[in-house]
C-alpha cells in the first residue's frame, strides 16, 4: 500500500541518519559470550516499552512514538537527537493519514479499468503541498514520556577508545490532539483536492475523517497496559 511506502522512505531515512553517529569505522573493545558488544552500565532495569514489538500504539487516551538511536557517542546529544525524532515521527503520521488518501486516489481510479496508476504515491506537486499542509498543523501537548540507554565501550580506528549508547525514548500526545490535527490537515487537503479537481482524493479524505470520529482513547498497535518506565534518564522535553 501507499501508506507502507511512505513509512519505508521514513524509516530507511531515520536508519542512515542512526548510522551517522559514528564517522569512523569502530569495534567493540569488549564482548559477552555470545560475541555481541559488552554492556558495561545502563540507565536502569529494562522497562517493558523498550522490548515492544510495537513503535506505536495507543493506550489511556494517549499516542506513543518510541524511537531507538545506535552508536552515539554523546549522552546528552543523542537524547536531544531521539526526542526530537519522536516528535518528527508524530507530525509525519498527520502526513501518512493524508498522504495515504492521495495514494487510495489512484486505486479508486484504477477501479473504472486503469490499472496501471494503483498504489502508486501522489506526484511531488501534491507531496510538497501536502508536507506544506502537515508542517503547519497545530500538534499541542507533546511530551517525553520515558528514556532508557545502555552503554558499551568501542575502539576507533586512531586507538581510541569511545562509550556507544544505545538510546530509547518514549514520546506521547493525546490522541484527541492528534486526531484533531489529523482532522485540520484533511480538511486543508481537501480544499487542495478539490482545486487540482481530484474528487478520488477528496472522497478518500472525507472516509478518512469519518474514520477518525469517535476514535479518542481507543487502543491499537498491541493494547494492553505498559509500565512506561518512569525511572532513571525520564524526561519531560516539551514540543509544538
Amino acid at each position: 500500500m501507499f501508506q507502507g511506502k511512505i513509512a519505508k522512505v521514513l524509516v530507511i531515512g531515520l536508519a542512515v541518519a542512526t548510522l551517522s553517529g559514528f564517522k569512523e569505522q569502530s569495534k567493540p573493545v569488549t564482548t559477552d559470550e555470545s560475541g555481541k558488544p559488552k554492556i558495561v552500565d545502563m540507565s536502569g532495569p529494562r522497562p517493558e516499552w523498550v522490548g515492544s514489538d510495537n513503535d506505536s500504539y495507543t493506550q489511556e487516551g494517549k499516542a506513543f512514538y518510541r524511537v531507538a538511536l545506535d552508536n552515539q557517542n554523546n549522552l546528552t546529544r543523542g537524547m536531544d537527537l531521539a526526542k526530537n525524532r519522536g516528535f518528527a515521527a508524530i507530525r509525519e503520521s498527520v502526513l501518512l493519514k493524508i498522504g495515504s488518501a492521495f495514494g487510495v486516489a489512484s486505486s479508486y481510479k484504477s477501479t473504472e479499468g486503469d490499472d496501471e496508476g494503483a498504489d502508486e504515491a501522489p506526484d511531488s506537486a501534491a507531496m510538497h503541498e501536502l508536507s506544506s499542509i502537515a508542517k503547519a498543523v497545530h500538534l499541542p501537548g507533546m511530551k517525553q514520556e520515558a528514556s532508557w540507554w545502555e552503554k558499551t565501550m568501542v575502539a576507533k580506528d586512531d586507538g581510541t577508545v569511545k562509550p556507544a549508547y544505545k538510546i530509547y525514548v518514549l514520546v506521547s500526545i493525546p490522541t484527541k490532539f492528534l486526531n484533531k490535527a489529523q482532522n485540520d490537515a484533511a480538511k486543508a487537503a481537501m480544499g487542495y483536492a478539490s482545486k487540482t479537481k481530484n474528487t478520488a482524493a477528496k472522497k478518500a479524505l472525507e472516509e478518512s475523517m469519518d474514520d477518525m470520529k469517535g476514535t479518542d482513547g481507543e487502543e491499537h498497535g498491541g493494547g494492553g497496559t505498559r509500565d512506561h518506565g518512569k525511572g532513571a534518564g525520564t524526561g519531560n522535553g516539551q514540543g509544538h
